[in-house]
C-alpha cells in the first residue's frame, strides 16, 4: 500500500510514519523540508508548501497513492486542495483534527463524536463565529468532508485527539510540570488542581492511524482517540513527582490571581472540562491505550536522561513563582489566624 503523509517529520507525525513503515507500507511525505528526520527505512520526500495550493496539487498529482494522511490541514481550503488532488484516486483520506472542535458546541461529558454535528442550532453557530482560528478551521474542514460524503469518491476518516503527550513534544507542555517538580521548589497549581482531562500518548495515537487505514467501519466517520484514564491536574503532577521520587509540594492558588500577578497560564489547566468518549475507537478500530502510569514513566525518564533543549515555557519566571507561593501561603495563614 502506498501512503502519502502530509507532514510527518515531527512528534507524533514521525511516529505515524514509523508505524506505517513497520507494517511494510510504501511511504512518501510532503513537507517544506525544514526538518529532515532519520527514519528506520527509506521514505520518499516531496518538498513544497501545502498552502501554495496550485503547486501542491501539481506536485502530489504526479504520484499514485492508496491513502493520504493529512496532519497539517487547518481549514476548509486546505482540505479542498487535497480533494482536488486526490478525489476518485485514493481509498482513504485520514485527517488529523482535534477535540478542540467540541469547545464551540453544546455537549455533555463524555463528549461523543456526533456532538460536533453539521447543521448545528443557531446559538451554536453564533458561538462558532467567535471561536479561535483553529476551532473555526476544523469546523470548515469537517463541513467540506461531510458535504462530499454521499458522493462516494472521497472516503475519509477523521482522527480527533485531545492534548498529545510524549517524548519529543516540541511544545514542552509536559516539561513545564516535570522541570518544576525536578527543581524541588513548590509547584503552583490553579484552583486546587481539580480540572479533569483525558489526554493521549503520542505512540498510542500513531497506532490509531494504522488501525483506521483500511477499516471499512471507519469510512466517513470521526473518532476520538485518547487514554482511558481520566485524571485531575493534581493527580497528573503528583504522578510526575512519584516517578521522579521527589516530594509533591503543591501550592494551590486561585487561577485568576496567579494569571493577573504572574501571567501564569500552566499547561493542562482550563475552566471548561471536556472528556472525549473513546468507545467508538475502541469498538470499531480496536484501539487500546497504554496505561497512563507506564507511558508517564517512560516520558519522564526521557526528559531526565535524553532531553537537552531549552527550559520549559515560563521557567525564566520560576523565581517569581516561588516568591508568589511564599506570599500566598503566608497570607492564607494570616487569614486563618484572623478567622479562628
Amino acid at each position: 500500500m502506498k501512503v502519502l503523509v502530509i507532514g510527518g517529520t515531527r512528534f507524533f507525525g514521525k511516529l505515524i510514519v514509523e508505524n506505517l513503515l513497520s507494517e511494510g507500507f510504501d511511504i512518501s511525505i510532503f513537507t517544506r523540508g525544514n526538518i529532515k528526520p532519520r527514519f528506520s527505512r527509506p521514505v520518499k520526500h516531496i518538498r513544497g508548501d501545502m498552502r501554495d495550493y496550485p503547486s501542491f496539487i501539481s506536485k502530489v498529482g504526479k504520484y499514485d497513492f492508496d491513502v493520504v494522511i493529512d496532519n497539517i490541514a487547518y481549514n476548509g481550503r486546505d482540505v479542498e486542495s487535497v480533494i482536488q488532488a486526490f478525489k476518485g484516486k485514493i481509498s482513504r483520506y485520514v485527517l488529523t483534527s482535534s477535540t478542540t472542535i467540541y469547545r464551540v458546541m453544546r455537549y455533555t461529558n463524555p463528549v461523543r463524536e456526533e456532538d460536533a454535528r453539521i447543521g448545528s442550532p443557531l446559538e451554536v453557530e453564533r458561538e462558532t463565529e467567535g471561536a479561535s482560528s483553529m476551532q473555526s478551521g476544523e469546523e470548515g474542514s469537517r463541513k467540506v468532508l461531510f458535504r462530499i460524503a454521499d458522493e462516494g469518491e472521497f472516503p475519509f476518516t477523521i482522527i480527533r485527539p485531545p492534548v498529545v503527550q510524549g517524548e519529543g513534544d516540541p511544545s514542552l507542555r509536559e516539561y513545564f510540570w516535570i522541570q518544576r517538580a525536578m527543581d524541588g521548589g513548590p509547584v503552583l497549581i490553579p484552583d486546587r488542581g481539580l480540572y479533569m482531562f483525558r489526554h493521549v500518548y503520542a505512540s498510542d495515537l500513531a497506532r490509531a492511524y494504522v488501525l483506521a487505514l483500511d477499516n471499512e467501519k471507519a469510512v466517513n466517520k470521526a473518532y476520538n482517540v485518547a487514554q482511558r484514564e481520566i485524571l485531575t491536574l493534581k493527580e497528573y503532577v503528583q504522578s510526575i513527582c512519584e516517578v521522579l521520587g521527589v516530594e509533591f509540594r503543591p501550592v494551590y492558588v486561585p487561577s485568576e490571581l496567579a494569571e493577573r500577578c504572574l501571567g501564569y497560564k500552566p499547561p493542562y489547566f482550563r475552566r471548561q472540562v471536556l472528556i472525549p468518549n473513546i468507545s467508538s475507537a475502541e469498538a470499531e478500530l480496536g484501539f487500546r491505550s497504554t496505561f497512563f502510569v507506564k507511558w508517564l514513566e517512560k516520558m519522564v525518564r526521557w526528559y531526565i536522561e535524553e532531553y537537552g533543549g531549552p527550559d520549559s515555557p515560563g521557567y525564566d519566571k520560576r523565581a517569581l513563582e516561588i516568591k508568589f507561593s511564599e506570599i500566598w501561603k503566608k497570607k492564607k495563614l494570616e487569614l486563618r489566624t484572623l478567622c479562628s
